[in-house]
């Protein structure tokens, strides 16, 4: 369920943890200051903030208020103003003119789900405006047009990584169900593509709206295939799929994206996660700079965070905004040579507008989620 660039000015330290953490390889302080700091630079974001992924813009939002007191710190001053998309795109369209038209920020970071960011491409296109997305960084985001940068994930390789899974352990005979989402249809897709390829067969397959009531009738019609695996690309009922397969007593093999590795769906489903295989995003704290975000975070909020990553693309996002030039028909070549370094792993456009996580696949088992493949 799925972006980030900024100018090689000055590279602002993370937040107090983390500034002994950046090395001198990062942009200027002087560079960045000259920048930004003689005028307020409003920067507008559209992010889902309520509705079913409320919890990562509410995560992204943290992230931003880390950057902002960081940039603060050096004297750079920003005013955010957030739009609330929803995960819908007409919402996500409404956002973004008012952002453009009215409110006229020097930036735009986001939408953040697919259909919102195609959606709003042709607009940031006919603005002559460079759109830096969130969360989706697959081929069809990158596909919308040149004007169009993302922090985010790999979506299509969450259905390639399942597939190559399955036929490496024998499992060639697969029954697929979606819901009509999206992001659910292109990871379904992706799946589909990877495992015929592979030489697997797609034995039955069938799609549910979001809320359907007939989930146990369409699952009783795929099993009757004999499927080595059910292969599920949820958008909002993946505890109830789950329940359901269970419930019906189909001792199949579930495999999915990272739907089901979203706050709370694992600990709803109880019993009926055991076995489930599926396709997510871990941001490592391998470098001192994500450790450093990742201290930061939890001396901040006092919790945990819930996804780290996305509180890492609010982070790293806002930091890229605030070191662009206010003029907009200089941004796309700054985004394009940019580098800094961040909570996330890659922190520069160079090789391509598409910064992306890759998946790597977990499995339940015992109430315990494991990573059972390398990212």
């Amino acid at each position: 369920m799925r972006t980030l660039r900024l100018l090689l000015v000055s590279l602002l330290t993370l937040f107090s943890g983390a500034r002994d953490a950046l090395t001198e390889e990062a942009l200027t302080e002087e560079a960045l200051t000259e920048e930004v700091s003689a005028d307020e630079r409003s920067i507008g974001y559209i992010l889902p903030l309520t509705g079913d992924a409320a919890v990562f813009g509410i995560e992204a939002k943290r992230g931003l208020e880390l950057a902002e007191s960081e940039l603060k710190t050096r004297g750079i001053a920003v005013r955010l103003l957030l739009e609330d998309e929803k995960c819908l795109p007409k919402d996500a369209v409404s956002a973004w003119h008012k952002l453009d038209h009215v409110e006229k920020v020097s930036f735009i970071v986001g939408p953040s789900c697919t259909g919102s960011i195609v959606a709003t491409a042709p607009l940031a296109l006919h603005a002559q405006r460079p759109l830096l997305a969130l969360w989706d960084a697959g081929r069809e985001v990158e596909q919308a047009g040149e004007h169009v940068y993302s922090l985010g994930f790999d979506s299509e390789m969450e259905g390639e990584l399942v597939a190559s899974y399955l036929m490496e352990h024998n499992l060639k005979r697969a029954s697929v169900l979606w819901e009509e989402d999206k992001f659910a249809e292109l990871v379904k897709e992706s799946f589909k593509e990877k495992f015929l390829s592979l030489g697997g067969e797609v034995v039955s397959q069938g799609s549910l709206h979001p809320g359907d009531q007939q989930t146990s009738a369409l699952l009783l019609r795929l099993a009757r295939n004999s499927p080595d695996a059910f292969f599920v690309s949820p958008a909002y009922s993946a505890v109830a799929i789950l329940k359901a397969i269970r419930n019906l007593q189909i001792r199949v093999p579930i495999f999915g994206q990272d739907t089901f590795g979203f706050p709370g769906v694992l600990e709803t489903a109880g019993d009926a996660k055991e076995g489930l295989i599926f396709a997510n995003i871990e941001l490592s704290q391998g470098t001192p700079e994500a450790h450093s975000f990742f201290e930061a975070y939890r001396n901040r909020f006092h919790e945990e965070p819930q996804s780290l990553a996305f509180a890492a693309f609010g982070y790293d996002s806002l930091i890229i905004a605030a070191s662009l030039p206010p003029a907009i028909s200089e941004q796309r070549a700054a985004l394009s040579s940019l580098q800094w370094k961040g909570a996330l792993p890659k922190g520069s456009f160079r090789e391509g507008r598409m910064i992306r996580l890759a998946p790597t696949l977990f499995q339940v088992s015992e109430n315990t989620v494991k990573r059972i493949s390398p990212s």
